[in-house]
């Protein structure tokens, strides 16, 4: 899929600018990127920005890479085998793994609701506790 993304990654951007998921100087990063050669750095850029920008622009990306298929074969092959495969959760899961890290915001999200479940989760043991101590009285 990177090397999809490197080949297609300019019309994606270019898209995703028109239809305002990315500004300007976003797609100039990208643009500068692919132009200097660095096509890998380029690809990662813009599939990490899609992913921070949410749903929207994911379903504009992909709606781009079916419009883009017949002249990307990289391309053309993965849909093929999407396609085939259907909507398959798990291998869908390891095409992402494969792309790309989860981002930093991401990870700082997860970290601060498991913080918030185990604090209520011990405030509901406390209550537990308090609620059986005030039974045996």
């Amino acid at each position: 899929l990177e090397q999809a993304i490197e080949e297609a990654g300019m019309g994606v951007s270019l898209v995703l600018t028109y239809e305002e998921h990315f500004t300007g100087q976003e797609h100039q990063k990208v643009s500068e990127l692919a132009d200097s050669g660095d096509k890998a750095e380029s690809s990662k850029l813009l599939f990490n920005l899609v992913m921070e920008k949410g749903a929207e622009a994911r379903r504009v990306m992909w709606k781009s890479f079916v419009k883009m298929r017949r002249g990307v074969p990289k391309l053309s092959k993965i849909l093929e085998e999407i396609e085939q495969q259907g909507p398959n959760l798990a291998h869908y899961r390891t095409i992402t793994d494969e792309v790309s890290d989860i981002p930093n915001y991401l990870k700082d999200a997860q970290k601060q609701h498991k913080e918030m479940l185990c604090r209520q989760t011990g405030t509901l043991k406390l209550n537990t506790i308090l609620i059986k101590e005030k039974v045996k009285i």
